[in-house]
């Protein structure tokens, strides 16, 4: 998992350069690919929850836990619609001119790496083979 992680952001600096279709491309194939691997992922999904049962998680945890149709479908049109939103990276947030004349602006930049993490393997290997893909496709 450290090596995993450590990829992932080693990712985000690849991410970070990447134009915002090619973004919105990416996010499009990683919510395709949770429609795509449903099966895989609610079967994943209850090794979880008995693994869950059997180290006695509370019940809030093991809903939290706990993965559907709905969820996973749910997850899958959250990541569509930030696709679907207007690059944020560059945008000017506020700006102001100091009495020197100096222009001063609040401008977004990228955070990193922001995706769904659940407990299971089957999401984990979808992300990270989709940042692999894109690694690839850019170098």
């Amino acid at each position: 998992m450290e090596n995993f992680l450590k990829k992932l952001k080693l990712s985000s600096y690849v991410i970070a350069t990447l134009s915002p279709q090619k973004k919105g491309e990416v996010l499009k194939d990683m919510a395709k690919a949770l429609r795509k691997n449903l099966g895989k992922i609610l079967e994943e999904n209850e090794k979880d929850m008995q693994n869950a049962k059997e180290i006695s998680l509370s019940s809030a945890l093991l809903d939290r836990l706990l993965l559907n149709k709905q969820r996973v479908e749910n997850m899958a049109k959250a990541i569509e619609d930030i696709a679907s939103l207007n690059e944020p990276v560059g945008r000017i947030i506020d700006g102001w001119v100091v009495p020197s004349g100096l222009r001063i602006e609040k401008v977004s930049i990228p955070i990193g790496v922001i995706a769904i993490i659940v407990f299971m393997f089957g999401v984990i290997a979808i992300i990270y083979y989709n940042l692999n893909k894109l690694e690839k496709e850019t170098s």
